[in-house]
């Protein structure tokens, strides 16, 4: 068979600046691993080759033209990885709150590279505080208090921390938001991300996600996630077992709580490796093909 990785071409770790990226990145490699015969292009690019499937790993707002795509390769099908495309013929998807049918959609575990997540040890009583949202990618931060808690957060952890406060930055004006007592991580590649946060004991989120691989790469670690009431997919609370908070005082009260290890270092375990995926993704490219 012959299949087409499409998206956002990743040549090397160092060009992968976000979790969703490592994802198509690792698919990529998982897929290279069999016996097919693997394309990776970006989106962007015009001269595609031609191929049996189409594999599409963007968001869905990054205006692809599935049509003009397989008309291009010549696909027999085009399937989605982590969101639905509504052109595409099929989706694979890790949010079980995005299934519609069986015939259009299939529900894979959280995706884990598990050569590159796994239990590490923690800096006591260390806080990663996630970067905050934005409107548009050099816009201000969005304040609204359904969308955002990440000042609330910030002004909760300076009362109670007992140990270093780190701060996840990534967009261009979030630096100089920052608070004295926090200590950066800069906006980096993937591979380097990995490395300042494997320390981390408690991740906390500040922001609503439709569903968020960098809690994947946290639990897969054994780092503690706790966040807003709702601001998560049910799915990845439930299946890593993330503590909520509505207020102040709840806030606290999970930071304060003693931190089970050893549940949390079975949180790999729960993940489903991108060979496992590859493997269930060519099962159903062989009923087309």
């Amino acid at each position: 068979m012959k299949i087409l990785i499409y998206g956002w071409k990743i040549s090397d770790w160092s060009k992968s600046k976000t979790s969703a990226h490592a994802l198509g990145y690792n698919l990529y490699l998982a897929f290279k691993r069999t016996s097919h015969t693997i394309y990776y292009c970006h989106k962007d690019d015009e001269d595609l080759p031609s191929v049996d499937i189409v594999v599409l790993v963007t968001y869905r707002h990054d205006g692809v033209d599935v049509g003009l795509v397989k008309q291009k390769t010549g696909a027999v099908k085009t399937c989605s990885v982590r969101e639905v495309h509504l052109d595409c013929d099929f989706s694979f998807l890790f949010n079980p709150e995005h299934f519609t049918n069986s015939e259009t959609c299939m529900v894979l575990g959280p995706p884990c590279n598990k050569e590159l997540l796994y239990p590490t040890v923690k800096e006591e009583n260390s806080v990663l505080i996630d970067h905050y949202w934005i409107d548009d990618y050099f816009g201000v931060h969005d304040r609204n208090d359904k969308r955002d808690w990440t000042f609330k957060i910030e002004a909760w952890v300076e009362r109670v921390k007992k140990g270093n406060v780190y701060r996840m930055l990534r967009f261009p004006n979030e630096k100089n938001d920052m608070l004295q007592y926090q200590k950066p991580i800069e906006y980096t590649d993937y591979l380097d991300y990995l490395a300042k946060t494997s320390g981390i004991e408690t991740f906390v989120i500040t922001h609503r996600e439709c569903y968020t691989y960098g809690v994947i790469d946290m639990a897969a670690r054994g780092t503690r996630i706790i966040s807003p009431e709702g601001f998560l997919p049910r799915c990845l609370v439930d299946v890593f077992g993330i503590e909520e908070f509505t207020d102040e005082n709840t806030f606290v009260e999970l930071l304060n709580d003693e931190i089970d290890v050893n549940q949390l270092k079975e949180n790999v375990n729960k993940c489903m490796s991108f060979d496992d995926i590859v493997l269930i993704m060519l099962k159903k490219f062989e009923e087309w093909v």
